[in-house]
């Protein structure tokens, strides 16, 4: 009888283990937070007249953009939802007498589309979508002036990764995001201003943070 319990109980522990968390799945909401670690940017300024610019590089660590998500399960592979991305700067420098306050903002907000190849699984692969309006600004402000850049223009971004559900309400979401900017931008000084056209093609590494509820 005691050999029976411990197989009876050692199989609803390998049953429970096995178990797929039943997630991304038609009906189930899902809130995420998370912010790119990893990229790489090149980026296009082309002014009225005269040459264009392009500077390309690469930035690594936890940066000061973080971006929310909110998908809606409409069937078992397919997330439908929206991306909000936020971030800003705001800093004063001082060298002797003189002072310039430096700021910047950037907002970024759009639909999501995710497939899910694995529904059910406890790591999930998926692809998806996103367009997004755009738009950051940068200012400086010194004794002798001010200056200030305003860029705006939409943001179309393919995207995979994976979902890891170490629970069945949480999943740790790493996604490559491969996007292309195209807009235009405004430089305003006490001089004058200047316009621009900005593309930018750029590749970044996110992780995501999501809960998922019925």
């Amino acid at each position: 009888m005691q050999a029976l319990r411990i197989v009876s109980v050692s199989s609803c522990l390998i049953a429970l283990a096995a178990a797929p968390f039943a997630h991304a799945e038609e009906g189930e909401f899902q809130l995420g937070l998370g912010t790119p670690f990893l990229g790489w940017s090149s980026t296009t300024v082309e002014p009225e007249e005269g040459d264009e610019t392009k500077t390309s590089g690469f930035t690594w660590g936890i940066g000061h953009e973080v971006h929310a998500e909110l998908g809606y399960g409409v069937t078992p592979n397919l997330v439908v939802g929206g991306l909000v991305q936020l971030g800003g700067t705001s800093m004063t420098e001082e060298t002797g007498d003189a002072e310039t306050d430096l700021s910047t903002f950037q907002f970024m907000l759009g639909p999501k589309l995710d497939y899910v190849i694995a529904p059910g699984d406890k790591v999930q692969p998926f692809v998806g979508a996103v367009v997004g309006y755009l738009n950051s600004s940068s200012s400086a402000e010194t004794d002798g002036g001010e200056f200030s850049n305003s860029t705006s223009g939409f943001l179309f971004m393919a995207r995979g990764g994976l979902r890891l559900f170490p629970g069945k309400e949480f999943s740790i979401d790493p996604w490559l995001g491969l996007g292309y900017f195209t807009g235009g931008a405004e430089n305003e000084s006490d001089g004058g201003s200047a316009d621009f056209d900005v593309s930018q093609l750029q590749f970044m590494v996110h992780l995501t943070l999501s809960g998922w509820m019925d």
